[in-house]
This record gives C-alpha cells, structure tokens and sequence, in this order.
C-alpha cells in the first residue's frame, strides 16, 4: 500500500470562492499518489465542487482542494487523504463535523473545492458527494449516492449514474453505455452516445 504525500497552506481569510459566495478562512490541500499501473480511482465522501479530468501522458494522481470554514478549528478538521491499494487509488475528503447533509444548506458549514488531474485511462467511481461534479477524459464513470449538478465527457468506456440528485445532469462524447439507474432524479441530457442509453422511467433509447 502507498500511501499520499500532503500539503497544508493556510490562506486566510477571503471572500471569493466557486461554490459559495463567502467563507472566513481557507487553506490548500494537496495530495499525491503514484498511478502507473492503477485502474481505478474511487473519490468519496465530499461536499463542494469537484473536478476530475484525465490527462494523456500523466503518470501520478494529483489532488488540489481549497477546503473553507467559519474559524480555524473547522478549517484544520477539514482533511484530503489519498492512499492506494494494488490498482484502486482512494481519495477521501472529510469535513469538519462530517455531516455532508449541511453542506452548502446551512450558513457556515464547512466544504471544499477539489480538483483532481489523473491519467487518461483509469475509471472514475464517485461515491456519497454532495455539490457540483464534472468529468473528463476517463476510461468509465460511475456516480452514485451523491447531490449535485454533474457533467461528464469523454469517457472511452460506460457512464453509470445511480441514486443521484440533480437539477442537470449533462453526458456526452462516451464510447460505451449510459445508465441512469433508479433513484436518479433531474433533467438528464446527453449527445454522441455510441452504446445504449437507459433512463429511468423511459426505458432504452
């Protein structure tokens, strides 16, 4: 097992952030693991904005996130731990209080804004994340337990969505399958699909 390399910055306070309009403290986190050989990347258990996107020649998985709370204490029980066993690499984000029912839905709790870059092959599993997720450039996606408007192209193999909750949920540009499992709700759009398509409460497409 290999386990993450972190870096903890402190950036004090700011009033500019992509999820929510204020927050009074922030700070980095930055997290790495070795990818060569990996197959899979499983990302849980997170509340704010998510980006994931692959890249062509990349030989790490690299995790930047921007964690904000109301003081510092809040701020320094806001972790990204990221550790690999044989060819999965877990990502865990965890929140002062952990209660991601609150995030973004009462004033002051905590969230964070991550981004993660990662080679272009590997599979993507998105579990129990509440806010905006986007994804690109992966080998197949699954996405389920979480909240959250979701964007997700380029994937070479199948897009699975289960018990998701959305406003929007866009998908395009995916070589295998798209399903959207039971318990999916929110407008689903999707283009150049060359597998089938299976909707909730609307069969195959």
């Amino acid at each position: 097992m290999r386990f993450f390399a972190l870096i903890l910055c402190v950036l004090g306070p700011s009033s500019v952030f992509a999820w929510k309009d204020s927050c009074e403290f922030q700070a980095e986190r930055v997290a790495h693991a070795d990818a060569a050989g990996a197959e899979s990347v499983l990302i849980r258990s997170g509340g704010g904005h998510l980006k994931v996107t692959g890249r062509a020649g990349a030989t790490g998985l690299d995790v930047r996130g921007i964690a904000c709370a109301r003081d510092m204490g809040l701020l320094a029980a806001s972790t990204v731990s990221v550790h690999r066993d044989g060819k999965v690499i877990y990502v865990e984000v965890r929140l002062a209080g952990d209660d991601r029912s609150l995030v973004g839905t009462s004033p002051g709790m905590p969230y964070m804004d991550v981004e993660i870059s990662l080679p272009i092959g590997v599979a993507v599993q998105v579990d129990d994340w509440v806010g905006g997720v986007q994804i690109e450039a992966a080998r197949k996606v699954l996405v389920r337990e979480s909240s959250g408007d979701i964007e997700i192209r380029g994937v070479s193999g199948s897009v699975t969505i289960e018990r998701v909750h959305a406003s929007r949920i866009h998908v395009a540009h995916v070589g295998g399958d798209l399903t959207a499992r039971r318990g999916t709700s929110g407008r689903i759009d999707y283009e150049a699909i060359r597998g089938k398509v299976v909707l909730p409460d609307r069969g195959n497409d």
